[in-house]
């Protein structure tokens, strides 16, 4: 697997208040730190030496906190219950049916199980259910909850992780495979380098401090998009409703869209398509790209690099071209067209009802 290499962006707002954000709230610290209440099951699997995690569990949060890699395959589980009213709630815990067991050399929880529903809260004592998983960092990661958040610690297995309503968050991954998928909650982590990554929620926030992957897909319907580092060779970042922040973008293709909100990418190489319904882009052009921006309702700020070689096509309900920039052209009130330091790869700007302003980066 070769991945593009890592550069370090021009400017840092991005990147600082993702990072700033991370160290507020750490990727597994807030459930692995939760009160967790009572002990209710607690397990030691041994493992095989390909080995998995399979969780598959109904209302129930899971923390997996990985251990140094050594001779001692094993994995540690822990299930707790805190709740208001315990008498109850350990009557529904006897109903979800928790195992623990060895499979083939994996470690297997699941439930056999009654799905809470809002009427039923009440009866259920209002029980809040945690999988506490200690095992090494290199066995591959199967987790399924319908109503809970998931935490992982630093991993290099492959790592599929559902849950139906729940946050998602993670430490460093390395690994081919990764999958995070919520249908209700947040996305939040540290690290991922493998060769194909996606990242979906339908209702949520995606903020991820860096992602190296030759096929990279995050994606959310109803939400804002954070990434302080993003590197792959087809790349798609998209979100129905919400803004998009980018860092460093290096990629041969990449699609960023929103279908209402502004994006903003701080530094891009490689061909690029960016596209919003209604907001305003900037983006920053250092090296040679193929860049095409595209806006319904909204501005286009685009910054080059003194010694940028490229052709330029753009138009808007206004244009303007900063006279720093060695522009060779025609230049009216509504579009622009010609090249910038003898021409190269074309860089296009097409805002239907915004300014369009191509200007030298700013250091």
């Amino acid at each position: 697997m070769t991945l593009l290499p890592r550069t370090r962006s021009t400017c840092g707002p991005v990147l600082a208040i993702v990072l700033i954000a991370f160290l507020m709230a750490s990727s597994t610290d807030a459930l692995a730190q939760s009160q967790r209440g009572e002990l209710m099951m607690d397990d030691v699997i041994q493992l095989g030496d390909q080995a998995a995690l399979v969780v598959d569990v109904a209302d129930a949060d899971v923390v997996v906190e990985t251990t140094a890699v050594d001779d001692q395959r094993e994995a540690h589980v822990r299930i707790f219950m805190y709740a208001r009213n315990m008498d109850r709630a350990r009557e529904y815990f006897r109903r979800q049916n928790f195992s623990i067991e060895s499979s083939a050399g994996d470690a297997v929880v699941k439930t056999n199980r009654e799905r809470r529903f809002t009427f039923n809260w009440g009866r259920d004592g209002g029980a809040r259910i945690t999988v506490v998983v200690a095992i090494p960092g290199d066995v591959d990661h199967q987790i399924s909850t319908s109503d809970g958040d998931v935490a992982l610690g630093a991993t290099s297995g492959d790592v599929s992780i559902r849950t139906s309503d729940g946050d998602v968050r993670f430490a460093d991954i390395v690994s081919e495979s990764v999958q995070l998928r919520t249908s209700d909650g947040d996305i939040q982590g540290d690290a991922i380098e493998g060769s194909a990554v996606e990242i979906r929620t339908s209702d949520g926030d995606i903020r991820v401090a860096r992602l190296l992957s030759e096929e990279l897909s995050v994606v959310t319907s109803d939400g804002d998009i954070d990434v302080a580092e993003a590197s792959g060779s087809g790349v798609e970042i998209r979100t129905s409703d919400g803004d998009i922040s980018v860092g460093d973008l290096i990629t041969s293709s990449a699609r960023v869209h929103s279908s209402d909100g502004s994006i903003s990418l701080d530094y891009v190489e490689g061909g690029l398509d960016v596209s919003t319904s209604d907001g305003d882009i900037a983006v920053q052009i250092p090296k040679s790209s193929a860049v095409d921006l595209r806006t319904s309702d909204g501005s286009i700020d685009v910054f080059v690099a003194s010694t940028l070689a490229a052709d330029l096509r753009v138009s808007g309900s206004r244009v303007r071209v900063s006279s720093s920039i060695a522009f060779d052209g025609d230049i009216e009130k509504r579009s622009a067209e010609g090249r910038i330091n003898g021409g190269g790869k074309q860089i296009r700007a097409r805002a239907s009802d915004g300014e369009v302003t191509i200007r030298p980066i700013q250091r």
